[in-house]
């Protein structure tokens, strides 16, 4: 297709003799002050000056496009690759919404291994409570019963640790089959580049397991088993849909089409979303709807991918407000429930909630429980644990505890405030969505056959994430005062913002810690 360059002039003030651009671009532009222009001379120089500035800018641009192009190219490439062959970096720092080539990297399929020492144990002369009691004495061991593609990329190589991931609170038999159930996890590797897990766990007979055949009318004992997508995109809730369909798919005898085909379809075949330009729709079975799937667009902070409608379902205005202070001062910050999914769902959207900000120190949204001393860890972060676990720790100081089941904040200090104008406004405003949010629910069609649809989430998700830019901005403000540049290198006048905000809006001692 074509390339279409949209862009509009720098404003010129003549009064304050500064060149006023977007503070989202790089251009050279912001760089530029006029001096000395009076009269006609002055406007002729202007107006040179005007044009310069317009032929550097379109030049900027063409080299821009250039390079957007190169980066579409290379995509292209990588996915006619196969899955054994390494990857070629893509520059995402020229294209933001492209974090690797493909969606889905791995379908992974994790479960118990049988001891070896069953090989000589007969099971069929067994009674059910001489089964259970030899297999509480045995030694478990869960891993990796499958996957696909075989090979490990390396961008992203396949961990035996992501099977205590797949099972944070271990491997528990039941007589009773349990519902299936989701849960998250993130994994950071030591570059800084999130993986996103996603599973799905069911029960599996354990005579499946053992390879014997159920006895007639006897009770069957059940090992939990998982399935796995494994993505460097945070479309989780995405993910989270698919691997539904999967599983009611391969329980369906009826069905006429192997599992592993499309396993092999969206690990192999199924194509990125390209911000602003591609969505993807998957459609595994005709019983259910399409599952569509976007990348963000260029500077769009909705980026986590789960509604931020879930987060306030969960927590309360007051406690999410204490989390993101506690988030903005680089606190140590537990977070503990009953639900898994409830812990990821939390901190990743709480992640959305500190853009433009990122959070850079330790993240780990759910704590297995090989992992549960890393709350020890010095430096700030985030984690999330199950509660039962909480009882195994023993210093909690210092240490922001989060109950999510009760939505509840325990800390031996007091929790860092929000700037007092500011932190009222986005307070208010909050409410605000919250209240229209309820009004809106009352007065939903009964006709309507997903009241709390896509639509509704989309424009419950903007309003409050324009409340917390908002914030930021006020929090911001008036920066461009003491930015200057020498010799093309930009100096900040840290302490003189500072002190503007102390007359301003009293956030200095925010700003300063």
């Amino acid at each position: 297709g074509s390339v279409i360059l949209m862009d509009t002039l720098p404003i010129i003030d003549t009064n304050t003799t500064e060149v006023l651009a977007d503070e989202n671009e790089k251009s050279p532009l912001a760089k530029l002050s006029l001096t000395g222009i009076s009269g006609n001379s002055g406007l002729e120089d202007l107006a040179n000056l005007r044009q310069s500035l317009f032929r550097a800018q379109i030049r900027l641009r063409w080299k821009e496009a250039i390079k957007r192009i190169i980066v579409l190219r290379t995509i292209a490439v990588q996915r006619e690759q196969k899955p054994s062959e390494p990857l070629k970096e893509v520059p995402n720092d020229l294209d933001r919404g492209v974090i690797s080539a493909r969606p889905i990297d791995y379908f992974i399929v994790f479960g118990v291994h049988p001891p070896k020492d069953f090989e000589n144990v007969n099971f069929e002369q067994l009674s059910e409570s001489q089964i259970e009691s030899v297999l509480r004495r045995a030694q478990v061991f869960a891993g990796i019963i499958d996957r696909f593609p075989r090979q490990d990329y390396k961008d992203c190589p396949v961990s035996d640790v992501w099977t205590s991931l797949a099972f944070p609170t271990g491997i528990l038999l039941s007589w009773v089959k349990r519902q299936p159930k989701s849960h998250f996890a993130v994994v950071t590797f030591a570059d800084g580049r999130k993986c996103f897990l996603t599973f799905l766990q069911f029960d599996q007979p354990i005579s499946a397991l053992l390879n014997i055949s159920p006895r007639l009318g006897a009770k069957e004992l059940y090992t939990p088993k998982a399935i796995c997508i494994v993505s460097q995109y945070p479309h989780l809730s995405t993910y989270r849909k698919i691997l539904a369909q999967l599983y009611a798919v391969a329980s369906s005898p009826t069905f006429p089409v192997p599992v592993e085909q499309f396993v092999s379809q969206i690990t192999l075949e199924l194509p990125v979303p390209i911000p602003d330009k591609l969505g993807v729709s998957l459609t595994i079975s005709d019983v259910n709807d399409p599952i569509r799937f976007y990348a963000s667009p260029l500077r769009d902070p909705l980026i986590s991918r789960l509604p931020l409608r879930l987060l306030f379902d969960i927590l309360g205005v007051d406690s999410i407000l204490g989390i993101f202070s506690a988030m903005m001062f680089e606190q140590r910050i537990l977070l503990h429930s009953n639900s898994l999914s409830a812990l990821t769902i939390v901190c990743q959207t709480m992640l959305q909630l500190l853009y433009p900000f990122q959070w850079t120190s330790v993240y780990v949204p759910v704590l297995a429980e090989v992992m549960l001393d890393a709350h020890q860890c010095p430096q700030p972060y985030i984690q999330g644990v199950h509660t039962k676990y909480l009882s195994q720790f023993t210093d909690l100081n210092d240490i922001v505890l989060v109950d999510l089941d009760h939505d509840l904040i325990r800390c031996s200090s007091p929790l860092p405030r929000l700037p007092q104008q500011s932190g009222s406004a986005l307070w208010n405003r909050l409410g605000e969505v919250m209240e229209r949010q309820c009004s809106e629910r009352d007065f939903v069609s009964l006709g309507s056959d997903d009241p709390f649809g896509h639509s509704s989430s989309s424009k419950f998700d903007r309003e409050v994430t324009d409340a917390f830019l908002t914030f930021h901005a006020d929090l911001c403000s008036g920066f461009r005062r003491f930015l200057f540049f020498i010799n093309d290198v930009p100096f900040f006048n840290g302490r003189g913002f500072l002190k503007s905000k102390v007359l301003e809006d009293g956030s200095y001692e925010f700003l300063e810690k």
